[in-house]
């Protein structure tokens, strides 16, 4: 792949494999270029933010886990997270063994494609993901439920939310992160996790997954 060094600005999806450049990636980077009407590009490691900066659309990282130990993911998605610019992560060729559901916790993995995944679902599932959605195995939505629903209290007590504290709860449930609320409502990523903060306080959540079931419950989204 050719970056120019100071490319011409792009408004569209960039979807960044992160795989070795090889036939069978260059392969795929076509048919999901194809498929998705979106730019693609193999690279060895996510380019700087500098380079993703000239690109408006939605970043979107898809890692191929195939040879990758639990802890070479978790690294990846260390520097990811650290990002200037907000990037989205679809993992793909995940193992079925060991801690690798564990992966769901990040909140800016949105899809998990195990190894059995043919193309369709790939393709399908990465369209969900461009669309503000998930894609995760089901075995993994049941974990989440499992783990933040409850019985509701019968006495039902209001929760006063602030508009702007509303307005970032209702992005944080179609699956922005804190930077690309902040755009969204003009403010910086500092300021939407100090409202976060306190809008997990206020409905009695502990992270944003809880946050966001609790969105969809309860602000008719």
């Amino acid at each position: 792949m050719d970056l120019l060094d100071k490319p011409s600005v792009i408004t569209s999806t960039q979807l960044w494999i992160i795989d070795d450049d090889s036939l069978q990636s260059r392969i795929l980077s076509k048919l999901l270029a194809e498929q998705l009407s979106i730019h693609t590009h193999v690279v060895h490691r996510l380019p700087n933010a500098d380079i993703l900066s000239h690109h408006t659309g939605m970043q979107l990282a898809l890692i191929n886990c195939q040879n990758l130990l639990y802890k070479e993911i978790t690294q990846h998605l260390h520097k990811l997270s650290n990002c200037q610019v907000p990037v989205k992560v679809a993992l793909f060729n995940l193992s079925t063994k060991g801690d690798y559901g564990n992966l769901i916790k990040w909140p800016q993995v949105m899809a998990m494609f195990e190894e059995d995944c043919d193309q369709r679902q790939l393709v399908k599932g990465l369209a969900e993901v461009i669309n503000h959605g998930y894609w995760l195995p089901r075995h993994l939505i049941s974990f989440i439920l499992t783990n933040s629903r409850s019985t509701p209290s019968n006495v039902k007590c209001p929760v006063k939310l602030t508009k702007r504290e509303t307005e970032i709860l209702e992005y944080l449930s179609q699956g922005l992160s804190n930077a690309e609320i902040g755009l969204h409502v003009f403010v910086s990523e500092h300021t939407v996790r100090s409202h976060l903060y306190n809008v997990y306080k206020k409905i009695g959540t502990k992270n944003r997954i809880q946050a966001s079931v609790w969105a969809k419950m309860n602000l008719n989204l």
